[in-house]
This record gives structure tokens, sequence and C-alpha cells, in this order.
């Protein structure tokens, strides 16, 4: 038993003594915010006071009265403030905890609290059109250790890195893939203004260069767009994986937008909202209402020209719900 169950339980006898008939469950323990009163306190003198029809402060000196002494976990108990009880815990007691994590180790803190109940973490899942950078370093260490603290508590988790694969983007990255590849064959080409220009895809294009030169130079631009558009996400997503597994973190799942894209399940996450009412139409697209939300604007779910936006995709996506 821990020592906050064990001065809860000592509280339950006192005040069973005192003449209070109090259910555990209302008894509520906290960490005081100062350092100097105490390592826990209860306000539950104050709750019971309107009841008994006394001050808080008698209260709590009936509750103190009765307590049970017990030196090896509770080495001094004082009355604070408006009817405050803060416990000092016994050193001895301190150092057994230290003694207690080393010899659990990484069983130490596992518990059954969540019951089984499954949540889904989506976290890093940076645009795949480049190397992770330190940002996804912080987003990865949050996200990695809350999973675990949740796992670790006896919920049934999943780690999700969700890949941005569909849309313009992609595209550009493979036309700057292009444009390293004939660059790299002797036809210096440009990249795209608004492309990537990065030397991460020259490794890429070497390599292309050296193994398939002539068939990947033969095929009509039309073709070799899209294929390069699928070398350079894999190469950017085996980079991806690569750096999150040295860094510590593994994901259970890898979800491409472009099989959301493919399943239309962000068109069924619309008519969900058409239906409920939350959107409306303006100059010739698809908005979600949610300036009623507060926010200082409404979204555009689907473009005049009938495209989805990144909002409705990656916002609603039905994959970062509970699975």
């Amino acid at each position: 038993m821990n020592h906050k169950a064990l001065i809860e339980e000592k509280l339950e006898k006192a005040l069973k003594k005192a003449g209070y008939e109090v259910d555990s469950r209302s008894i509520v323990l906290e960490q005081p915010k100062q350092e100097n009163f105490g390592d826990i306190a209860t306000p539950v003198a104050m709750n019971l006071a309107k009841i008994a029809k006394k001050a808080p402060r008698l209260v709590a000196e009936e509750i103190v009265q009765n307590f049970e002494p017990d030196a090896s976990v509770v080495e001094k108990i004082e009355i604070a403030g408006p009817g405050f009880i803060n416990f000092y815990l016994a050193p001895l007691l301190l150092q057994q905890t230290i003694h207690d994590v080393l010899k659990q180790g990484a069983e130490f803190g596992k518990s059954e609290f969540g019951g089984g109940e499954k949540i889904q973490f989506e976290f890093v899942s940076a645009n795949p059109t480049g190397p992770l950078n330190v940002v996804s370093a912080r987003a990865a260490s949050v996200g990695d250790v809350l999973a675990n603290i949740y796992r670790t508590t006896g919920f049934d988790i999943k780690k999700e890195y969700y890949v941005n694969d569909a849309g313009r983007q992609i595209r550009l990255l493979g036309e700057s893939l292009n444009a390293r590849f004939l660059t790299e064959i002797g036809q210096e080409t440009p990249i795209p203004e608004d492309g990537y220009h990065g030397d991460y895809l020259r490794d890429l294009a070497r390599q292309m260069a050296e193994s398939d030169a002539e068939s990947l130079k033969s095929l009509p631009e039309t073709e070799r767009i899209p294929l390069f558009s699928e070398k350079a996400l894999s190469y950017m997503l085996d980079q991806h994986r690569q750096s999150m597994h040295e860094f510590g973190v593994d994901f259970d799942v890898w979800f491409h937008e472009s099989e959301l894209r493919k399943n239309e399940e962000h068109l069924k996450v619309l008519q969900r909202l058409e239906q409920s009412g939350h959107t409306c139409e303006k100059d010739g697209a698809i908005w979600f209402k949610s300036t009623d939300y507060g926010d200082e604007k409404d979204r555009v779910l689907v473009t005049s020209k009938g495209r989805p936006t990144y909002f409705l995709v990656d916002g609603f996506s039905p994959r970062k719900q509970i699975f």
C-alpha cells in the first residue's frame, strides 16, 4: 500500500472515531502548492464544517486528535489556514519509496487503472517532403512519453504517424526530384520555385541516375513525375522511420492520407457535418462554421473547385479518434 492510501485509510478511521460518517471516495488528498505546507494536504474538515455546524478548524482539530499516529508514515501533522490538514511524511517512508523504485525497476508505477480503454496517440506526423528537425524531436518526446504513461497505467495504446502523402506538396516533391535527376544526368534543370530546394534529394537523384538513368529519362514527364513523387516519398519516409527509431520512438501504425482519400473517409465526415448543420456554402465553397465555436473565422472544407482542403482531410480525419 502506498503512502497516500495509508493516510487515506487512517483519515477514514479518524473521521469515524470523531463521529463523522464519510465515504472514502469523498476524502480528497492533494499536494500543497507550497513546500512549507507539508507533503500531502486535505480540505476534508472544511467540507464537513457545514454538515457538522462547527468552525472548520474545530473539525480539523477533532480529526487530528483521532488520527492514529504512525511515525513510520507521518512525521508531523499541522492545521493551517481556515482548516487544511497538512501531513509531513516520515523521511524513512520517502527513502523506502526510492528503494521500491530500484527494486521494481520497469514495473514501478504500473497499474490497471485504464481498464484496457483504447486510445490513439497521433504525433510528429511531419510532412514527408523533408528531413525531421528539432521540432519533430520535441513532439516525439512529448507524444511518446504520454503514450508510454497511458500504456503503463492500463490503457490499450496505439501510436500513429499520420503521413500527409496526397495533394500538391507531393507532386512538387516529385518535380523537385525530377529536376535533381535531370541535372545529375547532364540536363541542367531548375527546381520549381515553390518546390523543395534542400540538398536531401541529391543522394536519391544520384542513385537513380547511376542505376537506371536511360529508362527513367525515356519516360514521358506525365509518367516520370508521379513515379518520382512515389520514390521521393518512400525515400523520405524511410529517413523518418530511421530517425525516429534512433531517437527511441517506434510507431505502431504509419497511416497514409492517400488511403483515407481512396476510401473517401473524409467525405463521410463531410456528410456528417452537413447533416448536423455545421457547414454552409459561400463563394462556391463549403465552409465549416467554426465561428460557432469561438474561432475568429469560418474554415473552408471544400474549395470552389471541389477540392477537399487540408483542414477537412487532416483536421477532421477519422483516424485521429479513439481507434
